[in-house]
């Protein structure tokens, strides 16, 4: 493996941000607006008590990657992790 596809390998989990819509100071659809307008370099996931198909649709339409309902299982969270770190190692990889 190449240094570079080890590198990228290595901070891929680490660009995920998991992302609860109720921040205290700013609302978080507004800040994952912010991430996408800045054009940061990340998959969003978020992870919120609102499950409401119309929470959830505007989450995805301001740009989340996946969304994720309260409670959650660790091992379900973990997979989604997986699978949004896969599709990002392999858009750098390319």
């Amino acid at each position: 493996m190449e240094k570079q596809q080890a590198r990228i390998l290595q901070q891929s989990l680490r660009n995920i941000l998991l992302l609860d819509l109720g921040l205290p100071d700013i609302d978080g659809i507004d800040l994952l607006r912010l991430v996408r307008q800045k054009q940061f370099p990340t998959q969003v996931l978020i992870l919120t008590a609102r499950d409401s198909t119309t929470a959830k649709v505007a989450g995805l339409d301001a740009g989340a990657d996946d969304y994720l309902t309260k409670p959650f299982g660790v091992d379900e969270l973990l997979a989604r992790c997986v699978y949004l770190s896969d599709g990002w190692v392999m858009r750098r990889l390319r």
